[in-house]
């Protein structure tokens, strides 16, 4: 499994490249329903998502999402996540949300890495 530290400062919070990404996302966090939000872009390093609610700094959970693979595939993705920021956006009609990988092993790793190169 990969760990990696990723995130900046509050201006440029990634260090991996990102690509958009989107598609819904479904997330669940201890003693929550699941949330149903939508992704705006991923990098190795996590996900970027619109959420209608406002979700804690730090909280854990696991994020589902769907990701586009070779030859039109389609495959979903759960991965462990901890939220590093939530904003109120106007402009997106809700909270932009960044979700941090806590942990992805190779597989998920290599997918993720080829869907940003396409």
């Amino acid at each position: 499994m990969h760990t990696a530290a990723l995130w900046k400062s509050s201006d440029e919070r990634r260090y991996e490249p990102r690509k958009p990404l989107h598609t819904r996302v479904q997330l669940l966090l201890p003693n929550t329903s699941l949330i149903e939000a939508r992704a705006f872009d991923i990098s190795l390093g996590g996900l970027g998502m619109v959420s209608p609610l406002n979700l804690p700094v730090r909280a854990q959970g696991t994020a589902a999402f769907s990701l586009p693979v070779k030859d039109g595939a389609i495959q979903t993705i759960r991965l462990p996540v901890r939220i590093a920021y939530s904003i109120c956006s106007s402009a997106n009609v809700g909270f932009k949300i960044g979700l941090q990988w806590l942990s992805i092993d190779e597989q998920d790793r290599f997918k993720i890495a080829a869907y940003i190169q396409t």
